[in-house]
């Protein structure tokens, strides 16, 4: 399956624990929100994702802009 990701580059650790903070949110993360792509930081994209129908850890951009995480319109 295809689909457009965040580049692991843009993924700073900033970033990362903003993505936290929207899972922890939405009470599919309870781990620490440090910043670091843990299995548990994984495991909770997946389940935000799997909701949409795209089952993986990998942070999609549409996901990544549903939740604020990025905020650029443009498709790479």
């Amino acid at each position: 399956m295809w689909f457009a990701s965040v580049c692991a580059a843009d993924m700073t650790t900033a970033r990362i624990a903003v993505l936290q903070r929207a899972l922890w949110v939405r009470g599919l993360y309870a781990g620490p929100l440090d910043g670091q792509m843990s299995s548990a930081t994984r495991e909770a994209i997946r389940r935000y994702q799997t909701q949409r129908g795209l089952l993986s850890a990998e942070l999609s951009l549409r996901a990544a802009r549903e939740m604020g995480v990025v905020s650029w319109l443009a498709t790479p």
